[in-house]
């Protein structure tokens, strides 16, 4: 088995006055708090004599990378490295709150009604953000490849929650997010490569009223690990499902007072410092668990297959002909008749399929 990983930045030079995802900010861009990268590890596994199977996992400093544009990449990918196939690639996005659309839903600052009619009537406006990160994507995987070292793989998980996520909906009910760790050690050397990571909690330590570029947390995660262990132990992360898991950061953890007003959560006013905090604490722990790992847990070879799962998952609508009834329905009415058709058009006319 081999590994290896690469981070690339991909800010791009004129970053100020470009739209910023995740919030009904009423601003653009207007500064930067740290950079946004691309984070990706290759595992080669050796299952078969005269077969080598891959896997390419990339994480990107995005609120969201839609389905059209992860396929772009991944094609792009396979043109130029043939050994991939495209089961064998994952394109990921931190979900952070402040970094660039891709989408189109935020392209209006200004508050809620642009958000809205962003969402209606937005389109993709980064054609050449995304072509430019693609392409140091493209160079990045080539160093994967030629930087693969032998190695063991083993992993490792726990709850882990000191009072920093909080489940917004359910205040009171216990919240414990897993953390969870996917390691290498090389063979020569038997020391830690670099590790994946996994957690679930929104990237949402910077408030809406924050109009500076970051990666949030997940940034924050990977340069203490750097710091941490003197540049020598690589590391990725990805985030978990997080929808309702948000960050402890002014609302304090008076959970059973939330049950009846949910407003602090919904309106914490963190800043960097939160962002630092939470993200020094995953990563301090993250790093703990891997090397806690005991030799006797690593494999020099494991068998893994990639599946991909659809599935629909059952609504129950308000009592009829109530007020949220008929709101629902207006909703859905508005969507059907006019959102999925201008979805529809803005894709024939891009330069990406349509699924």
């Amino acid at each position: 088995m081999k590994v290896a990983f690469s981070k690339l930045n991909i800010t791009p030079k004129e970053y100020i006055n470009k739209p910023l995802a995740g919030y009904t900010r009423k601003d653009p861009c207007l500064g930067k708090l740290d950079d946004i990268y691309v984070h990706s590890v290759l595992i080669e596994n050796n299952s078969v004599a005269s077969n080598k199977d891959f896997l390419l996992l990339i994480s990107l400093d995005l609120l969201k990378v839609p389905l059209s544009i992860t396929k772009y990449i991944r094609d792009k990918i396979i043109k130029k490295y043939p050994s991939l196939n495209f089961e064998q690639i994952l394109v990921h996005a931190t979900h952070t709150h402040a970094a660039f659309d891709l989408t189109g839903e935020f392209y209006w600052p200004g508050g809620t009604l642009n958000v809205i009619r962003g969402i209606m009537f937005g389109a993709n406006r980064n054609d050449k953000y995304i072509v430019w990160f693609t392409n140091k994507i493209l160079k990045m995987v080539e160093g994967l490849f030629n930087n693969l070292k032998s190695c063991q793989i083993a992993w490792k998980k726990e709850p882990f929650n000191p009072d920093i996520v909080i489940n917004r909906r359910h205040p009171s009910r216990e919240t414990s997010p897993h953390l969870g760790v996917i390691a290498f050690k090389s063979l020569e050397e038997n020391e830690l490569l670099g590790f994946i990571i996994n957690y679930a909690c929104h990237p949402t330590t910077l408030s809406y009223k924050n109009s500076k570029l970051s990666a949030d947390y997940p940034g924050r995660i990977i340069q203490k690990i750097n710091e941490l262990t003197n540049n020598k132990v690589k590391a990725i992360y990805f985030n978990g499902a997080s929808g309702d898991l948000n960050p402890i950061t002014t609302c304090g953890t008076e959970y059973e007072q939330f049950e009846l007003d949910k407003t602090p959560i919904y309106d914490q006013l963190g800043t960097y410092h939160h962002t630092e905090r939470i993200g020094y604490t995953i990563a301090e722990e993250a790093l703990k668990l891997a090397n806690s790992i005991s030799d006797n847990d690593y494999f020099s070879a494991i068998e893994f297959q990639t599946y991909t799962h659809e599935f629909w998952i059952p609504m129950k609508d308000y009592k009829y002909f109530s007020k949220q009834w008929f709101t629902n329905k207006l909703i859905y009415a508005i969507k059907k008749l006019f959102l999925l058709n201008i979805a529809r058009y803005t894709m024939l006319n891009s330069n990406f399929p349509i699924f």
